[in-house]
């Protein structure tokens, strides 16, 4: 395909770690792309199998392929080293046990309109080894200018259990400029929900939005053994690191005149991590699990999240959490138990 000089570059960004098993797949999709004017770089984050070998051949076949190899600093840190060196006007991630819709590029392109600070979202799939799971933006699909982000997508950036609109990185093309000028608010050390930490700010200085109709051009493979369904000892400390980032973050993006408000829904969304932690705890050892949960629930009080005073609007599933947030008694928590032990097992035998 002949590349006119007028196309802008767009650098995608795969950090890798030991993911022999899908990365071929995963650069494939990338580098027979329909759109082809890309800078491909290849984030070899310290792997120990045969995945620095692969990045290897891909560069010596393709002029587009970079590889950077360096020592093991986790997701964040690959990320970064990713967009420190890309060439590119805009940015794609991928996660390098994922793939792309060969045309999705250029799919997402066709919406761009070449400003500086622009976002455009698709949908994507989720892919079970027996099941296809499509998964739709919750914001309406449509262009929105800086206006209508801060009247219609700001109010509902936090606090819901379901995101206006999805915080992965993936599954978007951005321009360049809302990541680097915001990725001194990524700390290498936060291991969960990283994504909102670039995400989060990005949007907030977002000109321009795009929610993709349909567009479903982003495959997410889902990986059993690696969901999130096992007892997590560090959790707590996990939700505390993000908690203080992403306080930072609108600390320092947000006037003090919205500030209280931004960090009332942010509270909120605390609470849904609070969520997420009790049934980390009801994974846990019977012995001991309501006085961890109520341990959990009074430390994070002492840190002033003030959690306690926040009405949630939760579905079935995360209503049995929400009661035991409002009243960890020892029948809510069993309670509990019973329903996570249930999930958990019925989940197993649906993806066998």
């Amino acid at each position: 395909m002949e590349i006119k000089k007028e196309e802008p570059i767009v650098s995608v960004i795969i950090p890798i770690y030991n993911v022999e098993k899908y990365l071929q797949q995963c650069i494939d999709s990338i580098v027979n792309q329909t759109y082809q004017n890309l800078d491909i770089v290849l984030v070899d984050d310290g792997s120990t199998d045969k995945s620095p070998s692969i990045c290897d051949i891909y560069a010596r076949e393709d002029a587009r392929v970079q590889v950077i190899h360096k020592a093991n600093g986790g997701l964040i840190s690959a990320w970064k080293t990713g967009v420190e060196n890309s060439k590119g006007k805009y940015l794609v991630f991928i996660d390098s046990d994922d793939w792309l819709d060969l045309d999705m590029i250029e799919q997402l392109l066709s919406y761009a309109d070449g400003s500086c600070k622009e976002m455009i979202c698709s949908n994507y799939i989720i892919e079970k080894e027996k099941d296809k799971i499509p998964v739709k933006q919750k914001m309406t699909p449509g262009v929105y200018n800086r206006e209508q982000i801060e009247s219609v997508l700001f109010p509902e950036l936090l606090g819901n259990e379901t995101r206006m609109i999805h915080s992965s990185r993936c599954m978007k093309l951005i321009s360049k400029a809302l990541i680097a000028d915001n990725m001194h608010y990524c700390n290498p050390r936060v291991t969960m929900a990283e994504d909102l930490t670039i995400i989060f700010p990005a949007i907030l200085d977002a000109e321009r939005i795009v929610i993709v109709e349909d567009g479903y051009y982003y495959h997410y493979r889902y990986v059993s053994e690696s969901m999130a369904h096992h007892y997590d000892t560090k959790l707590n400390d996990k939700i505390t690191l993000l908690y203080q980032v992403m306080s930072n973050i609108i600390a320092q993006k947000l006037d003090k005149d919205n500030q209280d408000y931004w960090l009332n829904r942010w509270q909120m969304e605390y609470a849904f991590l609070l969520l997420l932690m009790i049934k980390n705890e009801l994974r846990g050892p019977s012995k001991g699990v309501k006085g961890r949960v109520v341990t959990a629930l009074e430390d994070a009080k002492a840190k002033g999240m003030l959690w306690d005073s926040i009405t949630l609007e939760c579905g079935r599933r995360n209503q049995i959490l929400y009661n035991i947030l409002k009243n960890p008694s020892g029948f809510n928590i069993w309670t509990g138990k019973v329903f996570v032990g249930t999930f958990d097992y019925v989940s197993a035998l649906r993806n066998r």
